[in-house]
């Protein structure tokens, strides 16, 4: 089965939308009428049944334990190594993940822009995995209105615990007869009774499917479905890249009910069904227990093995970070988690957002009105673990900065691939991949005599290397007007070369909208050790760094503030339409949020671009070696006399 939100964008775009249906009016349910615009970035849609085993009940033969897998392919292409695993929580299905309650695209979307390839899984007995062996899977009717709001959506109205009222994320009132909870609460389905029937169901399914996908996978779990997630990496953790786990539900042998106290769960510790321990258990019963901590509603006590306590091998093999709102009941108790892991023998990290300056949200991460800014979050932490980049920032500061470092080899001496460096924009039809390059000037070149080494300093023009993706984020008084395919960039170049020593460094950095976002490329060309760069068979190798830095938000902050203070002293009709705008752009994306989206962007085309200029090197280099300095002097003169 195959589907494309691709063709309803193009539609949209075509103008078959109606035109009587504003955006403005197709938020939560109403997103359902003929023309309201497409949420989804463009993808291409597959869907499975997988696993599954043949019983037979009293009627005949039935299948029973089944996965349904919906696969979600970029149109534009999947250039991440590893895939996501969607887990979704209980009492809902793998629809979480693809729309928020009030209309915005959902993770699924998210990460599909980004360029993974993403799985959507309706765990078993729930959603399309709906289970024909209903005396082991007895439903409940599900989860109660009263327990979505007091639980989930307005907390802050109970205060059953101090956290709650810190509550500010949910998108809309939160209670029965909103629109946004009324589509919310209309994603909650039957529960499976039997839990322990659940996971074994899971267990005979998920490592196949996960067979099936074939490379080691991402698993991004919220709530109950962290259970699958924590199974998955005891059964096969050779599959897994690693376990993200918004909010997880695995609190170490017991659950807490509202208020104090609770009553005991999870007899394995974490799951219901039996884990690899080291030593082994035949039972739940040899887990012996012990209670730690004081019991507060602000922070619970905690239930662990007693010492010497047996380890999960398997478990502690795969990385593990869990995400915690600031208002979420969780974060009076998902400490619990991340000290029993600890003392299985795992490393886990807990991230709790108030520490990222993430503020006001409460269980549903993924659905609340910040969702992409927590996304970007889960987005740096995948880049780290890919070792595909390194985010760092100061506690006190909302700056960051991003850094991305490639290693090359050019399969050509060092005096020709320095030779090729300075040429590379010098003509198109020399490099094919410099037609963005509209004028170099050289402002300096000298020798120092006393080294030897030359030293010198250009300036590029350059159509804009804005993305567009981020001009359309940000309002006129920033970009200037227009649009990104009008604007131009000077990008300051300084090298220093030492031919006798055999290195050369480099360093460009963009001279225009560094206001938004700075991007800083050095390079360090040298010759491997004992080469004699006069051998043409030599090679040349080159370390790439690109570092990205944007307080763009800090200073959208500090405006959002000032016309906050502005607006105290002035009537609501007296604010400037673009102070509005801003001041509610900044507020619903986040300072850090806007600086996020805005490098994560960037980032992601950093391989592509490394790869152009690369290529285009190449593509110098290769006429250098046929046809000779002379050869190419040659062409590049005879292209001016017919310019």
């Amino acid at each position: 089965m195959r589907a494309s939100s691709f063709l309803v964008s193009a539609l949209a775009a075509a103008g078959l939308a109606s035109a009587s249906c504003k955006s403005s009016n197709c938020k939560a349910t109403n997103g359902v009428a003929f023309g309201c615009p497409p949420v989804d970035k463009a993808y291409v849609r597959d869907a499975f049944f997988l696993g599954g085993r043949t019983v037979a009940l009293s009627d005949g033969n039935y299948t029973v334990d089944q996965l349904f897998v919906e696969k979600l392919t970029p149109v534009k292409g999947v250039t991440r190594p590893k895939p996501l695993v969607f887990l979704h929580g209980g009492g809902i299905s793998g629809a979480t993940w693809l729309n928020t309650p009030d209309g915005r695209q959902g993770w699924a979307s998210y990460f599909v822009d980004q360029g993974f390839q993403v799985y959507l899984v309706d765990i078993v007995a729930v959603g399309r995995s709906a289970n024909a062996d209903t005396t082991t899977f007895s439903m409940t009717p599900g989860t109660s209105i009263e327990i979505l709001e007091q639980g989930f959506t307005a907390v802050e109205r109970f205060n059953t615990y101090p956290q709650s009222q810190l509550h500010t994320q949910w998108p809309g009132a939160g209670v029965d007869g909103d629109a946004v909870f009324d589509q919310f609460k209309q994603g909650f389905l039957p529960l499976p009774s039997n839990a322990t029937a659940q996971e074994l169901a899971f267990r005979a399914s998920g490592c196949r499917f996960l067979a099936l996908v074939g490379r080691p996978a991402y698993l991004v779990s919220h709530s109950m479905g962290s259970a699958a997630a924590l199974l998955l990496t005891n059964d096969c953790p050779e599959r897994v890249a690693a376990s993200i786990n918004l909010e997880p539900f695995t609190v170490p042998f017991f659950f807490y009910g509202w208020g104090l106290g609770g009553f005991p769960a999870r007899p394995y510790g974490l799951t219901n069904s039996r884990l690899d321990y080291v030593p082994p258990v035949a039972s739940a019963a040899e887990l012996r227990v012990e209670s730690v901590g004081t019991e507060t509603l602000a922070k619970r006590n905690c239930y662990r093995q007693v010492e010497p306590a047996r380890q999960l091998p398997k478990v502690a093999s795969v990385p593990y970070v869990a995400l915690t709102g600031e208002a979420s009941v969780h974060i009076t108790y998902d400490h619990c988690i991340i000290d029993y892991l600890k003392q299985v023998g795992g490393q886990p990290e807990w991230i709790k957002l108030e520490d990222l300056g993430i503020k006001g949200n409460g269980h549903f991460l993924h659905q609340e009105r910040n969702s992409e800014e927590i996304a970007d979050v889960v987005l740096e932490w995948i880049n780290k673990a890919d070792g595909k980049a390194k985010a760092t920032r100061r506690p006190d500061s909302p700056a960051m900065v991003l850094t991305h470092t490639t290693n090359h080899a050019y399969s050509h001496p060092f005096p020709a691939v320095t030779l090729a460096y300075f040429l590379r924009y010098s003509s198109p039809k020399l490099n094919p991949f410099s037609t963005h390059v509209m004028s170099t000037d050289t402002i300096n070149s000298h020798m120092d005599p006393d080294t030897g080494r030359l030293h010198t300093t250009r300036i590029h023009l350059k159509k804009s290397r804005l993305p567009a993706p981020i001009f359309k984020l940000l309002p006129t008084s920033i970009t200037g007007g227009g649009s990104s395919t009008d604007k131009a960039s000077y990008i300051l170049e300084t090298s220093v070369v030492d031919m006798r020593e055999g290195w050369m460094r480099t360093e460009s950095r963009n001279l225009n909208f560094n206001n938004v976002l700075s991007v800083v490329e050095q390079q360090n060309f040298s010759l491997p050790d004992k080469t004699d760069q006069a051998d043409p068979s030599a090679t040349t190798n080159v370390t790439t760094t690109v570092v990205y830095k944007s307080r763009l938000g800090e200073r959208l902050r500090a405006r959002r503030d000032q016309s906050a203070t502005s607006a105290a002293a002035a009537t609501t009709a007296a604010e400037p339409k673009e102070g509005k705008w801003l001041s509610g752009w900044v507020s619903g994306l986040g300072a850090r949020g806007i600086q996020r989206s805005i490098e994560n962007i960037a980032s992601s085309k950093t391989e592509a671009q490394i790869g152009k200029s690369r290529e285009g090197m190449r593509v110098v280099l290769e006429r250098l070696r046929h046809t000779g300095v002379g050869g190419v002097l040659e062409m590049m003169r005879r292209e001016r006399q017919l310019a």
